[in-house]
């Protein structure tokens, strides 16, 4: 409920969960999921107390294809507590469908 929202603002009418994870960490360890076909990897970055956010540094996003990883997706994400954002990758900026990766940081 707190996601629809911001998936109204993009041109995406029918939205299809593929997976759901909850990951926890500490800074400096490294933090892999894998859902349906797809793998993101990351590293937990510093938490900075005064603007209570947190870093995922290297967060990349690829595609299990025939046993290979393909990379989709290298960025970092700077994420306050409780700040809900959603990632988007399609094949071409036209692509009728969409992978949208919804991050969360939580205390």
């Amino acid at each position: 409920a707190d996601v629809a929202p911001k998936l109204a603002l993009l041109r995406y009418n029918a939205l299809e969960r593929i997976g759901s994870a909850d990951v926890s960490g500490s800074e400096g360890e490294s933090g892999q999921i894998d859902f349906n076909g797809y793998r993101a990897d990351f590293r937990f970055g510093e938490y900075d107390p005064s603007t209570d956010s947190m870093k995922l540094s290297d967060f990349r996003l690829s595609r299990l294809n025939r046993d290979q990883l393909e990379p989709m997706l290298k960025t970092t994400l700077n994420l306050k507590l409780g700040q809900t954002v959603v990632i988007g990758a399609t094949k071409q900026p036209q692509s009728q469908r969409a992978l949208m990766i919804v991050v969360s940081a939580k205390r």
